[in-house]
């Protein structure tokens, strides 16, 4: 999951899935040049249409932290899929 988000009053943030599974029509790719810093694991993907709040609570660790550029990528896919723009 990557946070969208700063976690609420009650310690709920809004995530967005990752998966390393390739293919997915909503997939938004992922590779090394859009960390700032930190890695994953394997190639993977944001699935741009699959949003979910979660709780402070859940995070178990961190892989990095993703760049402007490749935040907006994202943003503009979760636009277009919710119809935003």
């Amino acid at each position: 999951m990557l946070l969208l988000s700063d976690p609420d009053a009650y310690g709920d943030f809004l995530v967005v899935a990752i998966t390393s599974q390739p293919g997915h029509t909503d997939a938004v790719a992922l590779d090394s040049s859009d960390f700032q810093h930190g890695v994953l694991p394997k190639p993977s993907w944001l699935r741009s249409s699959r949003l979910y709040s979660l709780h402070q609570e859940s995070v178990v660790g961190v892989f990095g932290n993703l760049t402007p550029a490749a935040l907006t990528r994202l943003h503009d896919e979760v636009c277009r899929q919710l119809g935003c723009n």
